[in-house]
């Protein structure tokens, strides 16, 4: 008898243990096991101790941004209104709910987040940049830029805003102003893979070849795994008529990304130079299949056919291509196709 009790006794004392626990001890729980990308984990720790304390706005929050990690953003949502609702002062749930709804593309929602938070913080950091963000993806590129200058003002150190700036202004066509910023850019951040590249486009569009081949190269030396560097590069190769170097680019940049479309139809325009008009013809194909709105690719293969002297199909491609707004085509539709 007095064994049993023993045990009894013994059960209770590693039972009692675990429903004796705080709900601050599942939320620490939780804490450790999100920094630890254990999500899932942390999750069934943080559940814990809402059901525990039903007003522990601190635990909905770590909720949400789990949840906004695992990249459940509609539940992310629900969690940081549900902070908002336990109190209307945590600034953090404002700026990252709006997140979550940037990431849906809600983004005049979003905006308005975005505003709160900033209403509560004027020198909130980061809100201004990413209302910027928001503000660009609305088509409000002036707006935009006063959020931009703003954040710059506040931390003329934050090289990503700058960049932003700098893509913003380049989009107005204000090539001057935006090359400045990514200057600026690199002087803070001289590996910015997406600043070279930029860069390397802009030098590409004036036709300084060399300068952007030297800044292709760079992004590609920061980082050789984004297929849009070799492709960019590519094309500056076959404007300077190194065919054989452009298809080893375009090649790169296939292998990396086998189904975006524009290397192939780059490809297609190099074999078109190269007179190897079959291989231009099967690359155009297959870019279109890939893309069917491709105009460059519709007007690349018209060449092709009209190399091939195929008249009627050539035409029926320069015509689709300027349907879709390729710029040349008036010109080769008015001499070729009348």
């Amino acid at each position: 008898m007095r064994l049993i009790v023993l045990n009894l006794f013994l059960l209770s004392w590693f039972v009692l243990p675990i429903y004796a626990q705080t709900p601050e001890h599942y939320y620490k729980k939780g804490i450790e096991n999100a920094e630890a990308e254990k999500y899932e984990k942390a999750l069934q720790f943080i559940k814990r101790a809402i059901e525990l304390k039903a007003d522990y706005w601190e635990a909905y929050y770590a909720q949400g941004t789990a949840r906004y990690r695992m990249g459940k953003y509609e539940k992310a949502i629900e969690d940081y209104t549900k902070v908002i609702e336990l109190n209307p002062s945590i600034i953090e749930a404002y700026y990252q709910r709006a997140w979550a709804k940037d990431a849906l593309k809600q983004y005049e929602s979003a905006l308005l987040d975005y505003n709160k938070t900033i209403e509560l913080d004027s020198k909130y950091p980061y809100a201004y940049g990413y209302r910027g963000i928001c503000k660009r993806n609305l088509g409000d590129f002036e707006g935009s830029i006063r959020d931009y200058n703003r954040a710059i003002e506040i931390d003329p150190t934050d090289y990503q805003t700058l960049y932003n700036r700098g893509v913003v202004k380049n989009a107005q066509g204000n090539t001057e102003a935006a090359m400045k910023d990514y200057y600026r850019v690199l002087d803070l951040a001289p590996n910015h893979f997406y600043t070279h590249h930029n860069i390397a486009e802009i030098k590409r569009g004036l036709g300084k070849y060399e300068e952007a081949i030297s800044y292709f190269s760079k992004a590609i030396e920061i980082d050789s795994e984004i297929w849009y560097s070799y492709s960019g590069r590519g094309m500056v190769k076959d404007a300077q008529g190194d065919y054989e170097g452009a298809l080893e680019d375009y090649n790169s940049a296939i292998k990396l990304d086998f189904e975006q479309p524009y290397p192939y139809n780059n490809r297609g325009y190099t074999y078109y130079h190269l007179k190897n008009y079959e291989a231009a013809l099967r690359d155009c194909t297959y870019s279109l299949k890939l893309d069917p709105s491709n105009s460059y690719a519709y007007y690349y293969r018209g060449l092709a056919l009209q190399a091939l002297k195929k008249k009627e199909e050539a035409c029926q491609d320069f015509q689709k291509s300027k349907e879709l707004g390729y710029p040349e085509m008036g010109d080769v539709l008015g001499e070729y196709c009348k």
